[in-house]
């Protein structure tokens, strides 16, 4: 288990996970790789902004972690006053504590909801009941495996009455993780995508790009974040 948040270039946090062996965000900047490769990687952004966007805009993402994807999507769903309903995937969660740590440079209240919802699930939750973190984002977690996850009645009651208009994807890398980057699982992750939604994450990796563009997903390369070259978006 990580022991301490390590501040990331940006002066956000992130911690280092003991299990994978790697940290759950860039430590060039934990905020800024989840406002730039899932925030506007996934076209979430600009729908936020756009007043005749369908709402709520519906987003799942995979690697749910420490929250900071979905801190950072309720700030600007509050700045903008659009609602969003936000399903995570998640199996292995970090004590409050550390998560409150890595969370404090955002909104206090958000945060404080956040580890909250965490701190309730236990092992007969399916899918935990909606918490709001602000008056326009409503979080759903589903806590457990991804491939237990798609498996079971729990996607299948979050993707209804329609799918999701972006999947942030941001499990711990293929090599580290690699249930998580299956053919597969990527094909059952874009069955939940509405026509012209958007897959976003920060892996470039060739077998992944192969894959989903096996899925019939067209994959579309962006630049990446500070320290990466290239991340991937994939379109429904």
């Amino acid at each position: 288990m990580a022991k301490t948040a390590l501040e990331t270039a940006d002066g956000s946090y992130t911690l280092h996970s003991e299990r994978y062996q790697q940290t759950y965000h860039s430590v060039h900047g934990a905020r800024t790789e989840s406002e730039h490769v899932f925030l506007e990687g996934s076209g979430v952004l600009a729908k936020l902004q756009d007043p005749l966007a369908s709402q709520p805009i519906r987003i799942l993402e995979v690697g749910l972690g420490l929250g900071v994807n979905a801190l950072v999507t309720a700030e600007a769903a509050a700045r903008f006053g659009t609602s969003v309903d936000y399903v995570g995937i998640e199996h292995d969660f970090q004590s409050s504590e550390l998560i409150g740590k890595v969370l404090r440079p955002f909104d206090k209240d958000a945060s404080i909801r956040f580890c909250n919802a965490v701190s309730q699930l236990d092992n007969q939750t399916l899918v935990s009941e909606p918490t709001s973190l602000n008056d326009f984002f409503s979080l759903q977690i589903i806590p457990t495996d991804l491939n237990t996850a798609l498996g079971s009645d729990a996607i299948h009651a979050v993707t209804q009455p329609r799918g999701f208009d972006a999947i942030y994807l941001d499990a711990f890398s293929p090599d580290a993780n690699p249930e998580c980057w299956t053919f597969d699982v990527l094909k059952n992750l874009s069955h939940t995508l509405v026509l012209g939604g958007n897959l976003a994450t920060y892996c470039a990796k060739g077998s992944v790009r192969r894959a989903l563009e096996a899925t019939g997903l067209q994959v579309t390369r962006r630049p990446g974040p500070p320290g990466k070259r290239e991340c991937l978006v994939a379109r429904a």
